[in-house]
């Protein structure tokens, strides 16, 4: 409970949290439930429009907080949590419902959750070690979410045009986990540089 009041501590320093690209990381928050409950029901087109609006709240996001001048340290920390908590919700629901008959195979799942989940862990622990810490995302980061989600979008797309090859989409699963890895990697590299370099 000690370190959740230091971040509640850490969130408060903004004079004005509620900002439009804060709003945006939130909506990708509320959405992640909405895409699920969608897939639950197969109403395949409403998960997509949920996808497509979740992507461009993200791509926006932390464009808007730099041109409007509204960095603050709630975005900081609700937007890699909005991003982790929709991208685990996409993949396990597309899992476990699929879209139509495309599935995505639980042993990427549970590799993309435990990815995330760690980093989550991580992030928090480095975090009640020095409030000030943060890791800056990488392009290794940044080119797994968007192919993530390029992914996802071509899953929606070969649902709507019937066209579905099994073997095609291993194969970017397997570059995908290979991806993802080497961001892990990264980031893990960024977390022992700092112990270094404390020490």
């Amino acid at each position: 409970m000690k370190h959740l009041k230091h971040l509640n501590l850490y969130i408060q320093r903004d004079a004005s949290w509620l900002t439009l690209s804060n709003l945006l990381s939130v909506l990708r928050i509320v959405l992640a439930p909405c895409f699920a409950y969608s897939l639950y029901h197969a109403s395949i087109v409403p998960a997509f429009l949920i996808f497509i609006v979740a992507g461009v709240s993200d791509l926006f996001d932390g464009l808007l907080a730099r041109l409007r001048k509204e960095q603050t340290n709630f975005g900081r920390v609700i937007d890699p949590i909005a991003d982790k908590i929709f991208m685990i919700t996409a993949f396990t629901s597309i899992a476990y419902y699929g879209i139509a008959h495309i599935m995505v195979p639980h042993w990427f799942i549970w590799f993309v959750v435990i990815r995330e989940i760690t980093m989550m862990l991580g992030s928090a622990l480095f975090f009640r070690i020095n409030k000030q810490f943060t890791i800056s995302p990488s392009i290794w980061g940044k080119a797994t979410t968007a192919s993530q989600m390029i992914f996802i979008v071509f899953l929606f797309l070969s649902y709507f045009s019937h066209y579905y090859q099994p073997p095609f989409y291993d194969h970017i699963l397997y570059f995908l986990t290979l991806l993802s890895f080497c961001s892990f990697l990264h980031y893990a590299y960024q977390a022992q540089h700092y112990l270094c370099n404390r020490t």
